[in-house]
């Protein structure tokens, strides 16, 4: 799956959004990229754990180990460029790729929520504006909700 998007950015970090997911462009990749730039972002999804994991924290047993994720483009000096996504702080990552490698599996929403280690986003309207909500599925049966 290939998908043309724009860098985005936040708080002086460039990033991309591919639907409801966000994945920062890490400073150590040294990517000449800016604001606006058209970049290629591919999923990549293998039968085993992969070496280029994005969710580094991802147990073995994590859908998520499986998912590599590559961006290429050409940098503002006219330079193309291929480079793997990393997430290795994010404790929550793991629960947001495996949701993210359901879909590419063909699980619906609502399965994909009776799983393990999951994460979706609620969205209701309140009044003027909307409020999101992420609630994670733990691997106990039991769910964190965090507000957004």
């Amino acid at each position: 799956m290939t998908v043309k998007e724009n860098c985005k950015e936040n708080r002086n970090q460039l990033y991309i959004s591919f639907g409801k997911y966000v994945f920062p462009l890490s400073r150590s990749l040294e990517l000449l990229v800016s604001r606006g730039d058209r970049v290629w972002i591919q999923l990549h999804l293998t039968k085993t754990r992969t070496l280029y994991c994005y969710a580094v924290k991802a147990l073995p047993t994590d859908p998520s180990s499986r998912l590599a994720i590559s961006i290429r483009g050409n940098d503002s000096s006219g330079n193309e460029f291929h480079a793997w996504l990393r997430n290795v702080k994010g404790k929550k990552a793991p629960m947001r790729m495996n949701t993210l490698v359901d879909s590419l599996e063909g699980f619906t929403a609502e399965e994909s929520k009776q799983l393990p280690n999951r994460w979706f986003c609620t969205k209701k309207a309140a009044g003027i504006a909307s409020r999101k909500t992420h609630i994670y599925t733990g691997g106990d049966g039991k769910s964190s909700v965090e507000a957004c």
